[in-house]
């Protein structure tokens, strides 16, 4: 599952007072084979969604079902709630009304860290100081997943991306699209069932 924000159909609008609110684009389900033993990305529901910050209406009443494997974009201006719905959905922005499900599991109640959802930023928020090897290892010994598998996976979403030849490289020694796919890459290596 990859959800994007930004201007960019499935042709579902949502209102939002401020501005008449966004648009969803959706392309036909992008399913590939997976090897045996891996599970799918997540399916994402959001019934009655709505968030307010006292008589601003932020996103309102948002009803929205995201297929597994289903490449998605939120069009609209800024301003429209796309990146608070992102946020939500994520569990960095408290929901006003509705609920979040993934997988048919209700997660408004659970910290962002136990939804397994990735973000990747428009910034691509890389630390300088480290190479291509280390920015994609880093999520992993954040989240404390063993140590003995860190090489396996940082090499897979490296090879995933293209960056082999680059693992030695920091930042700034990469293209602005080699730095976009570094980004990408440590959502890949930790196995997050849902791509921001």
């Amino acid at each position: 599952m990859l959800l994007l924000g930004g201007f960019a159909s499935r042709g579902a609008e949502f209102a939002c007072p401020a501005w008449r609110g966004f648009t969803i684009v959706s392309s036909a389900y992008a399913r590939t084979s997976k090897p045996a033993g891996e599970t799918g990305l997540a399916e994402i529901q959001l019934r009655n969604l709505s968030k307010r910050w006292g008589s601003f209406v932020g996103v309102d009443n948002v009803d929205l079902t995201i297929a597994d494997q289903e490449f998605l974009v939120l069009l609209g201006p800024s301003g429209c709630g796309k990146t608070t719905t992102m946020r939500m959905i994520a569990g960095l922005e408290e929901v006003t009304e509705g609920e979040i499900l993934i997988d048919g599991n209700v997660v408004n109640r659970l910290e962002p860290k136990d939804r397994d959802v990735a973000m990747v930023f428009q910034s691509y928020a890389l630390y300088p100081n480290m190479n291509v090897y280390e920015n994609i290892r880093f999520p992993l010994k954040v989240r404390g997943i063993d140590p003995y598998t860190h090489d396996e996976k940082v090499r897979r979403a490296a090879a995933m991306v293209e960056l082999d030849e680059f693992m030695h490289r920091r930042p700034a020694e990469l293209s602005g699209g080699q730095r976009q796919r570094v980004a990408r890459s440590p959502a890949q290596s930790c196995g997050s069932r849902t791509l921001f």
